[in-house]
C-alpha cells in the first residue's frame, strides 16, 4: 500500500521507508522470541495453600523485537499433585508487561506430592519455562482441655479432644484408670494420665501427643457396728461385728479394724478376726466387759483406696451387774420342820457361765 503520510519507519532504524514506489508501513514477521524462568522455582507449599512467591517468566527477542502485550500461558498438571491458578483452573494466559515479564500466582491443590513442573510458553515463543513445585503435608495440633480431680468410686466419665486437621483423636490411659474409646473408668486412688493421639495421614503429619493428668482421692467409707447380745451379763461372751462399705461400684475395702471400749482398745479373744474378710466384715469377741453401759466403737484403718472411718454401737452396750442367783419374790413361806429347805434353780439364757452358791 502507498501511504505518503507515514514518514517514520515503524520498526526502528535500518529499514528503507520506500521500496521502489511502495510505502512500507512497518508490518513484519517476527524472527522469534525466547522465554526464561525468572523466579518462583523451586518452592513448596502446604497442600491447599498458596505458594509464597509468584511464578515469573521473562520473554525476550534477540532482534529487539517488541514483546509487550503478548501472552504467556502457564500450565499445571491436570491430575495428581498439582497447582491451580485464580479461579481454580490449571491453565492461565497472562499478558506480558512493560518489563517483558509475565507472572502467575499459584496454589497447591489438595494432593500431597511432587516435585512436579508447571510450564510457561506461548505462540511464537521458542521453548518453555518450567517451575518445580512441591505440595507438602501439614502439621497438626491437638486441643485437649485439663481434667479435674476425681474421687475413687466416681462414675465413669467421657473425655474429648480435637485435632486441628479434623481427623479423629484416640486415647490411651495409664495410672489408676482405664479408658474404652473415650470413657474413663477409675480403678483406684492415686493419679490417672489420659493421652490424646492423632497419627496423621497422607496429608497431615502425626500430631504431638497431648497428655492430661488428674488426681484421684481415696473414697469415703462408712462403718456400722452390731452386737450379738445387748444387754449382756457379767462374764458373758459378746461378739461385736463391724462392716465397712464404700461407694457403689468401688469394690470392698481392705485392711483391719480396731474395737474400743470408750478410749481403751479391746483385746479380742478371736485373734485375727479384726482383719476384714472378703465382704469387708471384722469381728471382736470379749467376755471381759464390766457391769454398766459401754460405748463401743470400731475404727477402720483405711487402705490405699479408702479413707478411715469410725462406727459406734447404738445403743450402748449394757452389761448387767446382777447376782448370779435371784429370786422372783422377796419372801417365801416354807415348812422347816425337817430342818432343811430345798431350793431348785432353773437356769436360762447363757448356761455356760459358772456360778456358786454359798
Amino acid at each position: 500500500a502507498n501511504n505518503a503520510g507515514l514518514t517514520t519507519d515503524q520498526r526502528a532504524a535500518g529499514f528503507n521507508r520506500f521500496v521502489n514506489t511502495t510505502v512500507d508501513i512497518g508490518a513484519f514477521e517476527s524472527r522469534g522470541f525466547t522465554i526464561t524462568t525468572t523466579s518462583g522455582t523451586p518452592q513448596s507449599a502446604v497442600f491447599v495453600t498458596a505458594f509464597g512467591s509468584p511464578l515469573v517468566t521473562t520473554v525476550s527477542s534477540a532482534f529487539t523485537e517488541p514483546v509487550t502485550a503478548g501472552q504467556v500461558t502457564f500450565t499445571a498438571p491436570g491430575s495428581g499433585a498439582s497447582a491451580t491458578f485464580t479461579g481454580g483452573i490449571n491453565t492461565l494466559a497472562v499478558t506480558i508487561n512493560g518489563s517483558n515479564q509475565a507472572s502467575a500466582n499459584a496454589t497447591a491443590n489438595n494432593i500431597v506430592g511432587g516435585p512436579y513442573n508447571v510450564s510457561a510458553g506461548g505462540a511464537g515463543i521458542s521453548g518453555t519455562a518450567t517451575f518445580s513445585l512441591t505440595n507438602t503435608t501439614s502439621n497438626q495440633t491437638i486441643t485437649f482441655n485439663a481434667l479435674g480431680s476425681k474421687t475413687f468410686g466416681d462414675a465413669d466419665f467421657p473425655v474429648s479432644a480435637t485435632a486441628s486437621s479434623g481427623l479423629p483423636v484416640s486415647f490411651t490411659a495409664s495410672g489408676q484408670c482405664t479408658i474404652s474409646t473415650n470413657t474413663v473408668h477409675l480403678t483406684g486412688a492415686g493419679s490417672c494420665t489420659i493421652t490424646a493421639k492423632q497419627g496423621g495421614n497422607s496429608n497431615f503429619t502425626a500430631a504431638p501427643d497431648a497428655s492430661r493428668t488428674f488426681t484421684i482421692a481415696q473414697a469415703a467409707t462408712t462403718t456400722a457396728v452390731s452386737s450379738s447380745a445387748n444387754p449382756s451379763n457379767l462374764t458373758q461372751s459378746v461378739s461385736f461385728t463391724a462392716t465397712v462399705t464404700g461407694p457403689a461400684g468401688a469394690g470392698t475395702p481392705a485392711g483391719a479394724m480396731t474395737f474400743k471400749d470408750g478410749a481403751v482398745t479391746i483385746v479380742c479373744a478371736n485373734a485375727g478376726g479384726q482383719t476384714f474378710n472378703g465382704s469387708g466384715v471384722a469381728t471382736c469377741q470379749t467376755s471381759a466387759l464390766t457391769g454398766g453401759a459401754h460405748t463401743i466403737t470400731a475404727v477402720y484403718s483405711g487402705d490405699t483406696n479408702f479413707l478411715t472411718s469410725t462406727g459406734t454401737l447404738s445403743p450402748n452396750q449394757v452389761v448387767n451387774n446382777l447376782p448370779l442367783v435371784s429370786f422372783s419374790a422377796a419372801n417365801y413361806s416354807v415348812n422347816e420342820s425337817a430342818g432343811v429347805v430345798h431350793v431348785i434353780v432353773t437356769r436360762v439364757s447363757d448356761t455356760t457361765v459358772p456360778f456358786n452358791v454359798g
